[in-house]
């Protein structure tokens, strides 16, 4: 028997829906960053500023020669070996490995058949929420993300309310069709650098805050700490800090009104997803770690295999194992950006990470011993 013509509509517009829920992620995400179009641009050039000095420091301490061959590439020459850097991304991985730790979804998946602890999580479309309700409705508070390396855009934290899930997912949705829900874990994060096996340097990175002067409100605030931002060198931080949904959710839980006020020197955290912060909330905590976190990113490095390895964790202690009952692992990095590394409260503590990838870079020489004339 035919479905009654009303049935048929309904089925044949709900792709037209998802295709319209993806444009309204789309919209959403474009109109924050047009409005905030300019200090988006200022902010690129000031990453590209970054690490144009990252990269010349490194050659510094090796004795390398830098060039800038334009296009956003730099070359770095020491005698006949060479190679070529981008920003972060650096000639040590190979693609097909770049493209699998992408793959938030799959790397959970290569992760758990290790039994090693991630957070409960579900892959999913827009379209394919169902999941998605039980896991908030199971564990109380989520994050959503796109499924595919993102560089921290896309991400939604501090979802407490089902009605919060269609806004996050579309906003996830504006980087990609695959999405992965996760259950936002208490703790602290943590990013563990991992070159060729060995554990180089570990940041803990606190949630972005504003400092109060007892003047101006909590959105004045942002907007200043913006224009400090922006007011590089000295580098404090490479992003800005937006007043999104993330921001919106962790502020109402927290019982807290962009409108207010807070005194002078009061330091409030403005959301919990931390990719945002500037350097007073990150510190070195190298020697902080429990010892096993060496062997941990030493047995993912060679059980995946990748060379260089950005680790985040999510942890109640930092001092102790991780376990299902300590924490998890977040996400793995496979072009994990080294200003986390740089940009941190305790400067004193600081390890040259660049020195040491550079040296990687430059052992046996990645472009071969060929001449560059």
């Amino acid at each position: 028997m035919a479905l009654p013509s009303v049935i048929l509509a309904a089925l044949t517009a709900i792709p037209m829906l998802t295709d319209l829920r993806r444009l309204q992620g789309r919209l959403r995400y474009w109109s924050g960053a047009l409005r905030h179009r300019s200090t988006l641009q200022r902010m690129a050039q000031l990453r590209s500023d970054f690490y144009q000095q990252f990269w010349q420091e490194a050659a510094a301490d090796l004795g390398a020669e830098l060039e800038s061959p334009g296009y956003g590439f730099l070359r770095l020459r020491l005698g006949n070996t060479h190679t070529v850097v981008r920003g972060a991304n650096v000639m040590l991985d190979d693609h097909v490995t770049l493209e699998m730790a992408g793959n938030k979804a799959f790397t959970h998946q290569l992760l758990m058949a290790g039994d090693l602890p991630v957070p409960r999580h579900v892959a999913y479309r827009l379209g394919e929420l169902k999941a998605v309700h039980e896991l908030l409705e199971e564990t109380g508070r989520i994050v959503v993300k796109p499924a595919g390396g993102c560089g921290g855009r896309g991400i939604t934290a501090d979802i407490t309310e089902h009605g919060q899930l269609l806004e996050a997912s579309c906003a996830a949705h504006a980087f990609g069709d695959s999405l992965l829900a996760e259950e936002q874990i208490a703790g602290d994060s943590y990013r563990m650098l991992y070159l060729d096996d060995q554990l180089i340097d570990a940041v803990h990175r606190g949630p972005p805050t504003v400092v109060g002067d007892g003047r101006h409100s909590l959105s004045a605030l942002v907007q200043l700490e913006n224009r400090r931002r922006l007011a590089a060198p000295p580098f404090t931080a490479l992003s800005p800090l937006m007043l999104d949904p993330s921001a919106r959710y962790f502020l109402n839980r927290a019982g807290k009104s962009l409108r207010q006020r807070p005194a002078e020197g009061e330091i409030i955290a403005i959301k919990s997803a931390v990719n945002q912060n500037a350097s007073r909330d990150n510190r070195s905590v190298l020697g902080a770690l429990h010892p096993s976190y060496l062997q941990l990113g030493r047995r993912i490095s060679r059980q995946l295999p990748i060379r260089l390895l950005g680790l985040d964790v999510i942890v109640r202690r930092i001092d102790q194992p991780l376990s299902a009952a300590t924490g998890v692992i977040n996400e793995l990095n496979t072009t994990p950006a080294f200003h986390h590394h740089e940009l941190i409260a305790n400067r004193e503590q600081r390890v040259r990470v660049g020195s040491r990838v550079l040296a990687a870079l430059l052992d046996g020489g990645l472009c071969g011993e060929r001449s560059l004339a």
